[in-house]
């Protein structure tokens, strides 16, 4: 049987230690690229294929060996203020998955507040380095549509959400196209035949368009008789919906808007006797309000999970084709709906 090629011989043909291969196939940051290229060089040279046993075994062995020194992941977040992105429950929730995701992996996440007094790009990287922090989770940002400088390739990244759209990094968030498409066939399955949605134009780019993608994908297979044309708005007004509603005769309305949530009954409908009423991303602060769950402590837990793995094998850098790694919420039938029937 022929002999299986090992990292010796790669750093034989290579010309360098053995331990230089190995760093250099996990593309760690202190091996220079032109030494990066030789090696690769010789790995196809010599036909090395990493055995995929022995690379669980070394990821169980360095999870041993941070045991007791977790390697720590900064979640780095960008607002004008330190604390602002914790008044969104949904990102909580997210921090929440991830932290105690990582500390099952023997990570530990902490947060690292990009705009803290006297920080840069520069300084940002220089405290990150010094503590050897080579992973980092990115927070979703304060407006959709953002950018950000930062010296990503010396290091592992994940973002949460749409909202950083560059560089394109790889991404966990929730599956706003299909849960919408779930949350509108629980309503017609509940009887409600003219479904409406009511969403804020930032929101609606913050989401990457996934929750009226998802609406008007399943509008596609209804009569048009039972089409509603959606509201998507920059600013909201009561005298703005109460237009939207004698016009379209919602008998649904899906909407994360608490203004519309406020207006509605004082516009006389009552809810859920009147109308039905559907948010597209419930917590708990909603009490029983009906919608979609989208579980963000599973998002933060999947993009830790997908960080570890791309950390454990030395990816670095900005992706040339990033990976979307999407989770799909859950039905919550609240108490503003119409109750489900026996059959």
């Amino acid at each position: 049987m022929e002999r299986r090629p090992t990292i010796k011989d790669v750093a034989a043909e290579a010309g360098v230690h053995h331990t230089t291969v190995s760093l250099a196939l996990r593309n760690h940051p202190s091996i220079p690229e032109r030494t990066r290229a030789r090696i690769r060089s010789a790995v196809e040279k010599v036909g090395y294929r990493p055995d995929p046993m022995l690379s669980s075994l070394m990821t169980y062995r360095r999870g041993l060996a941070r045991a007791d020194r977790q390697q720590v992941v900064a979640w780095l977040t960008n607002y004008p203020t330190r604390h602002r992105w914790r008044k969104t429950r949904m990102f909580e929730g997210l921090y929440e998955g991830a932290a105690a995701r990582a500390d099952k992996l023997g990570f530990r996440l902490e947060e690292f507040w990009l705009r803290e007094g006297g920080m840069s790009t520069g300084r940002a990287h220089q405290i990150l380095s010094t503590r050897n922090i080579t992973a980092l989770l990115v927070a979703p940002q304060p407006v959709p549509g953002a950018s950000l400088e930062f010296p990503w390739e010396h290091y592992s990244a994940v973002t949460l959400g749409y909202t950083l759209a560059a560089p394109r990094l790889h991404l966990a968030g929730g599956h706003q196209f299909a849960s919408m498409i779930l949350l509108m066939q629980r309503l017609a399955d509940l009887g409600y035949r003219r479904i409406g949605l009511a969403l804020p134009a930032d929101l609606d780019r913050r989401v990457h368009h996934g929750w009226l993608g998802g609406y008007l994908a399943e509008q596609a297979h209804h009569p048009a008789a039972r089409r509603v044309t959606p509201w998507i708005f920059n600013e909201f007004s009561r005298q703005a919906l109460a237009s939207w509603m004698k016009r379209s005769r919602p008998d649904a309305v899906i909407t994360p808007t608490e203004g519309i949530w406020e207006s509605l009954p004082r516009l006389g409908y009552a809810v859920p006797g009147d109308i039905g009423l559907a948010h597209p991303s419930v917590t708990p602060e909603h009490g029983l309000r009906s919608g979609i769950d989208e579980s963000p402590r599973d998002i933060g837990a999947a993009a830790m999970d997908l960080l570890a793995g791309l950390w454990h094998h030395g990816e670095r850098g900005v992706p040339a084709v990033p990976q979307r790694l999407l989770i799909e919420g859950r039905w919550a039938q609240g108490k503003t709906v119409r109750a489900v029937t026996e059959k």
